[in-house]
């Protein structure tokens, strides 16, 4: 896949009940998987099948409902963020663990972002799946990418053994309202990444924001308080 994941020109399931109102999305994509078609297309037609057996069957393992794929890209939704870190955590440690032979370590960029979403027909529309896509899109392979909506439900229950980076605020593409960004952290994943494909807001931007997070937190719960 490129950079953005656009779920509306995938392959659906038109059989499942997806979860609706308050919905987490997990996004995953392989990075550089073009590339790796060109160099090495008979070792990716193994590896593919091999990825698309581990993601799909952690986000189903997790209670995730895997609404479209495009490509070697999954878009999956959840009733729970709490599911749906776990998987994504999983998902990275067992593709992590998987023997990839001469196609070195095959890297998968995840993220989850909650929001009302609508559902209609097996697929969901509206701009939290563009908010999902557009975080993917800025993320590397082997990292998970998780928005502000999504570290606020979770701040209080995180896993055993995950914690939540933050990243800062940045600027999504195409989006008007920059997000506020965390990078999952296990003792079993990378820690270390380059710098988010994105820029970074101006201080008008970053000041709107942090306004606006102080006011929801001052609503319904207190101050966010992450490592």
């Amino acid at each position: 896949m490129g950079t953005d994941v656009h779920c509306k020109e995938t392959t659906k399931d038109h059989q499942i009940a997806l979860p609706t109102g308050t919905v987490t999305f997990l996004f995953t994509d392989v990075e550089s998987s073009t590339h790796l078609w060109e160099t090495h297309p008979d070792l990716m037609k193994d590896a593919l099948a091999r990825h698309d057996r581990v993601v799909r069957g952690t986000i189903e393992e997790y209670s995730g409902s895997v609404f479209t794929t495009a490509g070697d890209a999954f878009c999956a939704s959840y009733t729970s963020p709490h599911q749906a870190i776990e998987a994504a955590v999983t998902g990275q440690r067992r593709l992590a663990a998987e023997e990839w032979g001469d196609l070195g370590p095959l890297r998968v960029k995840m993220a989850l972002h909650t929001g009302n979403a609508n559902e209609r027909d097996g697929d969901y529309f509206g701009p939290p799946l563009n908010r999902c896509a557009r975080l993917l899109s800025t993320g590397h392979g082997g990292q998970i990418l998780v928005s502000e909506a999504t570290a606020n439900l979770l701040r209080d229950e995180l896993p055993a053994g995950v914690q939540l980076k933050d990243l800062g605020a940045h600027v999504l593409k195409d989006l008007e309202r920059a997000e506020h960004v965390y990078q999952v952290l296990h003792d079993d994943l990378p820690a270390t990444f380059p710098d988010l494909r994105s820029e970074r807001p101006g201080l008008d931007a970053v000041d709107h924001l942090a306004a606006g997070r102080q006011a929801h937190a001052a609503e319904q719960w207190e101050p966010l308080t992450l490592p």
